[in-house]
């Protein structure tokens, strides 16, 4: 494969410039199926956490504080559970960061068509600070 595209792009742009222009093809390629997400802070922060310690939520919990939003992107690729399990780590992740014992699913993800070869799975979550007694 890397020999086919150095050919390519050497036909089309000569020897001397292909190798740079192959790269770089290769990162804009591989960038569409990378992850990417947000954090937005609503409430306190607090001291991080492991993310092993994020609970998922479907419904509310009894006593929560709003602590921001999170928002992740996958790329789909060849199997929607793994895309789906890898979103929740990334979404269980990023609450950590900001100290949120919990995530509360706003709706289960949608499929975009902003990847380059895959569709992408966009999905939010309030990440909250779960008051336990």
């Amino acid at each position: 494969m890397r020999e086919v595209s150095f050919l390519l792009v050497s036909g089309l742009f000569g020897k001397r410039h292909s190798k740079p222009i192959a790269v770089a093809f290769f990162i804009v390629i591989l960038s569409g199926c990378t992850g990417g997400g947000s954090t937005t802070i609503t409430g306190q922060v607090r001291q991080s956490i492991n993310p092993l310690e994020v609970d998922l939520f479907v419904s509310r919990p009894l006593q929560y504080e709003i602590i921001g939003l999170v928002e992740t992107s996958r790329a789909i690729g060849f199997s929607r559970y793994t895309a789906r399990d890898r979103a929740k780590n990334d979404l269980k992740r990023r609450a950590a960061e900001i100290g949120a014992n919990g995530v509360l699913a706003l709706h289960g993800g949608s499929r975009d068509g902003s990847g380059f070869f895959f569709r992408r799975l966009n999905t939010q979550m309030k990440a909250l600070h779960v008051i336990r007694n």
